[in-house]
């Protein structure tokens, strides 16, 4: 294939650095890292308007990988939807796939060199959608101990092992977001032990980590800095993947406007809570958490969530 853009790219609210490459017969690959100063949607969870964006600019079908390099070097695949469906999800790609698929060397940037400066330069005129830092409070100032069980389900866990399994559950319910709050309740419900196995993001001790978040949040002002999260949570955890998840709760929080049948960021994490039933944790909330913090059961909950949902699709509740 030949390579015809590398750039930013903005789509719906967003912003991206973009690969485009062309076989010459109306096909191509596009290749989408997430930025890590992207102002709105991440790659992943506005891929459809990302997909619609790509063929108004390029014309023809490419098929669209992402990358998040924080995460990993694995890509995923946002698969278009078929009759009304909802995008579906490859994961776990490795990078020598997608060089064989393009032909070329692809370069993924480093996690630390991720911003839209760093990949479009510092001139570049689509800096004007990221906002200024200054602008921007600290993340601290920004975040609340939680109750784990008041947290949304998951509504699209496309980087979880048991993916498939939550996309035949989400062809139960309503295709909107009244259905997305059963559903999610459904695949919780579903998860036995061999499940959480299998993902990736159940392998911590989440009562743990979700405890330390709390003290780490009381011991700090709300301006401290990267460096004063790093010097606490050494103090709280050993070295180790655990420790790793603990400062990720401050760096890539998850981010929930209370109320919302959704989380913004942290979908997978808040499966992982709900699982290890941590009863509090550190949350960006924008500090809209009103009242006492009361912990619950997240079975109980998802029950109570679909006898809900089919008690008023039965017309037997409000």
């Amino acid at each position: 294939m030949q390579p015809v853009f590398e750039d930013l790219f903005p789509f719906a609210g967003g912003l991206c650095h973009l690969r485009v490459y062309e076989a010459g017969d109306d096909s191509g690959v596009a290749l989408a890292v997430n930025l890590e100063d992207n102002p709105g949607a991440s790659v992943v969870n506005a891929a459809e308007a990302l997909q619609d964006r790509i063929a108004a600019v390029f014309g023809g079908d490419h098929r669209l990988f992402s990358i998040f390099p924080e995460y990993g070097d694995t890509w995923t695949e946002a698969i278009p939807p078929v009759d009304g469906d909802r995008v579906a999800f490859r994961n776990d790609i490795a990078q020598a796939e997608i060089e064989r698929l393009v032909g070329l060397p692809v370069p993924v940037p480093a996690p630390n060199e991720c911003r839209a400066a760093d990949l479009g330069g510092d001139g570049h005129p689509l800096l004007a959608l990221v906002p200024e830092r200054e602008d921007e409070p600290g993340v601290l100032a920004e975040m609340e101990v939680v109750a784990v069980a008041d947290l949304p389900w998951a509504h699209l866990p496309s980087k979880c092992a048991n993916f498939a399994d939550f996309e035949a559950i989400r062809e139960l319910y309503d295709d909107d977001w009244e259905g997305d709050v059963p559903a999610g309740a459904h695949f919780f419900l579903a998860l036995d032990s061999d499940r959480f196995a299998d993902c990736h993001y159940h392998r911590h001790d989440w009562r743990a980590i979700a405890a330390a978040s709390v003290e780490l949040l009381g011991r700090l002002d709300p301006q401290a800095d990267g460096d004063d999260v790093r010097r606490e949570a050494s103090r709280l955890l050993p070295e180790g993947p655990d420790r790793d998840e603990l400062t990720f709760l401050f760096f890539d929080p998850i981010i929930w406007s209370p109320e919302a049948p959704s989380v913004t960021n942290g979908q997978h994490r808040t499966c992982a809570l709900k699982a290890a039933r941590a009863p509090e944790c550190a949350v960006v909330t924008g500090r809209q958490v009103w009242g006492e913090v009361r912990p619950g059961d997240p079975r109980r909950r998802a029950e109570s969530a679909l006898a809900g949902y089919w008690a008023r699709r039965l017309g037997r509740g409000p």
